[in-house]
């Protein structure tokens, strides 16, 4: 029963992550006029249709759960339809393709102010319980090596981007103790299982009010945003092993795990999911908005190029190049879903 509530709501919440990107694009085209065929989520043969009777568009769903499409008149080849993606000016070409994305982080946004204000309280830079003898409770946390805090977050986020020395390393962090600002030399132990450089504090939380909830949701997202963007440029970079990369299988297995414990009821099971949810979310958000061909900011490079040297690109060779790019990415999915199945078996 529980494998069967796993299967079901993983394939439901990938659903909803593509159905609110491609309804990204459907809305941005269908504000601009251009003809959408089918607006379809997940791929394969179909297993629903309905053809609207208000316009020309089928609404379809796929027997394969893994990614979807809104198929528009002249995307991908010359059209001379009124209606064609070709007619219109190229910023709006630009939303249009952009929208999808953009609409991924605005889910993002979304979430993290809803998990602000249900979370009934927000972490802040101030101990509340301490086992580094050179912090007290009460401290407030100003800045550390000069860089400003405004949250818990942001000394976790520091600590991530120091990279192992020493075992032990001092940082000098800036506290407001009883009304008294200090400067200190502060010893941070590395933990191996966190992967960072620990100060030896427990947060301390105050209560969420209208204003600092929204405000905290604002900055959560940014946080989780730079986060995913750190990852795909270490990934890109070499500075995170491209081992470490999951595909479908491990996605929907972990995606899975987490619905499973949301079913069993395990304590803090549907914050895990929430923020599995949001980063899945801005990485699809953020990966599609990549100038890389057959993403849609690949696609959006070519507008802009042609919207500059006011020549026209054919829909032949700019259909060639997002084929190269998109085998390529085909490769990279194969890649991660091989590092799945090897993990699976180490298990």
């Amino acid at each position: 029963m529980i494998l069967t509530i796993q299967i079901i709501g993983a394939v439901l919440i990938f659903g909803i992550l593509v159905f609110v990107h491609e309804l990204g694009h459907f809305l941005a085209a269908k504000k601009f006029g251009v003809m959408v065929h089918e607006f379809a989520i997940g791929m394969g043969p179909i297993i629903w249709k309905k053809q609207s009777s208000k316009d020309e568009t089928l609404y379809s769903i796929r027997c394969i759960p893994l990614g979807g499409f809104c198929k528009m008149e002249g995307e991908d080849e010359e059209s001379d339809d009124a209606r064609s993606f070709t007619k219109i000016t190229w910023w709006k070409k630009i939303i249009v393709l952009a929208a999808g994305g953009v609409f991924n982080l605005i889910m993002g946004l979304l979430l993290c102010i809803v998990m602000g204000f249900a979370s009934g309280a927000i972490p802040v830079a101030k101990v509340a319980k301490s086992t580094n003898p050179q912090l007290l409770q009460g401290d407030i946390i100003l800045s550390i090596d000069n860089k400003k805090v405004y949250y818990s977050k942001d000394i976790e986020e520091y600590m991530m981007s120091v990279l192992k020395s020493e075992k032990t390393r001092e940082f000098n962090v800036t506290i407001n103790r009883n009304g008294k600002v200090t400067q200190k030399n502060i010893k941070a132990s590395y933990n191996e299982d966190y992967g960072r450089y620990m100060l030896g504090y427990e947060a301390d939380y105050e209560n969420v009010g209208f204003l600092s909830g929204l405000q905290y949701g604002f900055y959560d997202f940014w946080w989780w945003t730079k986060l995913t963007i750190s990852n795909l440029v270490g990934l890109i970079t070499g500075k995170i092993s491209a081992n470490l990369l999951s595909g479908p299988v491990g996605i929907f297995g972990t995606l899975g795990g987490v619905v499973g414990e949301v079913a069993k009821g395990t304590s803090y099971a549907w914050e895990m999911l929430s923020s599995l949810f949001l980063q899945l979310t801005l990485g699809l958000g953020i990966l599609n908005l990549i100038p890389f061909p057959a993403l849609d900011g690949g696609r959006i490079v070519f507008v802009l190029v042609q919207a500059v040297s006011r020549k026209k690109i054919s829909a032949e060779k700019e259909g060639w190049i997002h084929l190269i790019g998109l085998t390529l990415l085909i490769g990279l999915v194969l890649f991660a879903t091989y590092n799945d199945i090897l993990r699976l078996i180490a298990k």
